[in-house]
């Protein structure tokens, strides 16, 4: 009879594989380990197309982890009972405490009252962190708190098939338009625009329009039509670019 644990892995390595025959990536290795039992399996190859397969010491290039380690070491604290995750952050982070909230959503800046209750450790984990969050920013006219946070309204350019549309983002610039960001590479995607495009879209900008061009993982991309954004930056006054901002 198959213990709990086996049947468990089972399930694990049927629903990994099902991503691989989907072709959402080509492989992958998952570990999984409890006490000095460790299980590693291996599924797929390490490319599309290829026929490497993965192994378990396969390399892999990784970036924007610190969420899942800082996750894992939360947890490891959970589990040694130093750390509850109904635990107010007040005692770990101070500038948390004691947070005051808008009356209402539409309210002046200046109309707050207490928070019902303290963020946790679980809303750090899952990203609750008791910032406010206005997901349907379009009111008429727009709510205080949105004009404070933004300054400007933001227009977001439909992609193709993944990909930035360059099209799609001069079909929203007016003489109005003050900045327009491009995440090139994007993130998540993978995708990327050549450096045609880029010079296409920044051409057609207006000379007060800041073109903003997010190149955090420039250095993944090994494609002889790309270019981070450097060389542009270098021939023009109206670009810049940056390593960091992807994720805004």
């Amino acid at each position: 009879m198959r213990s709990t644990a086996e049947t468990g892995l089972d399930r694990l390595h049927q629903a990994m594989a099902a991503h691989v025959a989907k072709g959402e990536l080509p492989g992958m290795v998952t570990l999984v380990a409890h006490g000095d039992d460790v299980h590693v399996d291996t599924i797929g190859t390490t490319a599309f197309g290829g026929k490497e397969p993965m192994r378990r010491d396969t390399l892999f290039r990784i970036t924007s982890m610190t969420k899942p380690i800082l996750a894992l070491a939360t947890m490891m604290l959970v589990d040694d009972g130093v750390l509850n995750l109904d635990e107010p952050v007040d005692r770990l982070l101070p500038e948390l405490a004691n947070r005051r909230v808008l009356r209402s959503i539409d309210g002046p800046l200046d109309d707050t009252v207490p928070a019902r209750r303290p963020i946790t450790v679980l809303d750090l984990l899952t990203f609750r962190m008791g910032h406010g969050l206005v997901m349907e920013p379009t009111f008429d006219p727009p709510y205080p708190i949105v004009i404070a946070a933004n300054g400007a309204k933001a227009l977001v350019a439909p992609e193709d098939n993944y990909h930035a549309s360059v099209e799609a983002m001069l079909a929203l610039v007016s003489s109005r338009t003050r900045i327009v960001f491009l995440a090139n590479p994007n993130n998540p995607t993978g995708t990327y625009l050549p450096v045609s495009e880029v010079r296409h879209l920044h051409a057609h900008l207006p000379r007060d329009c800041l073109l903003v061009v997010d190149a955090a993982y420039a250095e993944y991309v090994r494609r002889n039509d790309y270019e981070s954004g450097i060389e542009l930056v270098a021939a023009s006054e109206n670009v810049v670019m940056t390593r960091t901002f992807s994720k805004i």
